[in-house]
């Protein structure tokens, strides 16, 4: 889609929530050994990741994140016109997340909701869906709510156990609010899709993957495999990441007379350290402009860009608006740039919280 310009709408607030307990990269030494885990390290940068505790969903930190930025703004819930979900992992096949959501936060009946499901992509996505919404409504605001917590990442009874996958992959959730405001630069978008190379990046699960099993089955290739595992071409997504973004990036930036210079900070997908950097010298950008929050948090998924935002304004003393620049890449295939103002006054620090909402569980009696 080609570059839109939401003139009339700003961010007026981001929160996020992260669960608190820590898996550190180190503490895989003693089942992949030193040199596995240093090269994990050196190639994601990752350090440690935030795992969430067994009954917590995304929508769990996504409403945690949510009903702290609404609370500590001061936010009508009435003049809410819509909740926009993104994740891949929802709470259930249906109802769509933003439901719960929509019922814990207090929203009214003219609220619509619903979900989106998308992942490494799925901030600048949400953003272009979330301002289009707002744009040709009445309200005042809409609200943006992405995060993930994959259910995937028990390895139990496996015999040869995804210990990169547990080291690299993070869960965050996050709440964006989005204003109608004749003030600040707007908010810009371009979005691309590509679906001839979805194989890339794939969870099992769906009408599709009938035969997926739910327990661990040895499968006829000699892979452990269970229904939600997660599939990816390493060397595919990585040559996909840094030849799309790059020449996005720079084409967005000459087509409207910019460098690097006009922006505080470009917020990239935290896919890991190598691909960030590499994107970053093809594209022309100085490093130092190109925050890292992979290193504490992993690559969160869909929840990467903003979780970097987080990271870097949240709590700073500051009220002079920030220019900044957001470009996601990854499943579907897909990727996308967005450009936003913000104010770090109305950057929430990281929020963490192990709660979860017991009255939506279902167990088997």
């Amino acid at each position: 889609m080609a570059e839109t310009y939401f003139a009339n709408i700003k961010v007026s607030g981001i929160a996020g929530a992260v669960p608190s307990h820590i898996v550190h990269t180190d503490d895989f030494l003693s089942q992949v050994g030193a040199k596995v885990v240093q090269r994990v390290k050196t190639v994601t940068g990752i350090l440690e990741v935030r795992r969430s505790p067994r009954r917590q969903t995304a929508s769990d930190l996504g409403f945690a994140a949510a009903e702290r930025l609404l609370t500590e703004k001061g936010i009508k819930r009435e003049e809410i016109g819509a909740i926009v979900n993104v994740t891949e992992f929802p709470d259930y096949v249906a109802p769509s997340t933003a439901f719960i959501l929509h019922k814990r936060l207090r929203l009214p009946q003219s609220c619509i909701a619903f979900d989106v499901n998308l992942g490494c992509t799925g901030y600048v996505y949400g953003l272009h869906i979330a301002c289009s919404l707002l744009q040709a409504s009445q309200q005042r605001y809409v609200l943006l709510v992405v995060g993930d917590v994959p259910k995937n990442n028990d390895f139990t009874g496996r015999e040869k156990p995804d210990h990169g996958y547990l080291m690299m992959f993070g869960d965050a959730g996050t709440a964006t609010l989005l204003e109608k405001s004749d003030q600040g630069a707007g908010i810009r978008t371009e979005l691309y899709a590509d679906g001839t190379d979805f194989k890339l990046l794939y969870t099992l699960g769906g009408a599709r993957c009938a035969d997926a099993p739910r327990e661990v089955t040895r499968w006829s290739d000699g892979v452990d495999r269970s229904l939600y595992d997660s599939y990816m071409d390493g060397m595919g997504v990585f040559s996909f990441s840094t030849t799309v973004a790059p020449r996005l990036i720079k084409k967005f930036l000459q087509e409207r007379g910019e460098t690097s210079e006009d922006y505080a900070g470009f917020y990239l997908h935290q896919a890991n350290k190598m691909i960030v950097e590499r994107i970053a010298k093809l594209a022309k950008l100085p490093l130092d402009k190109v925050p890292l929050s992979l290193t504490h948090y992993g690559n969160t998924n869909c929840g990467t860009v903003p979780v970097t935002i987080i990271d870097q304004l949240g709590g700073v003393d500051s009220v002079e608006p920030q220019r900044l620049f957001l470009c996601g890449f990854g499943v579907g295939l897909s990727w996308g740039v967005a450009t936003i103002e913000v104010n770090p006054a109305d950057v929430l620090p990281m929020l963490e919280t192990d709660e979860f909402y017991a009255e939506g569980e279902v167990e088997p009696s």
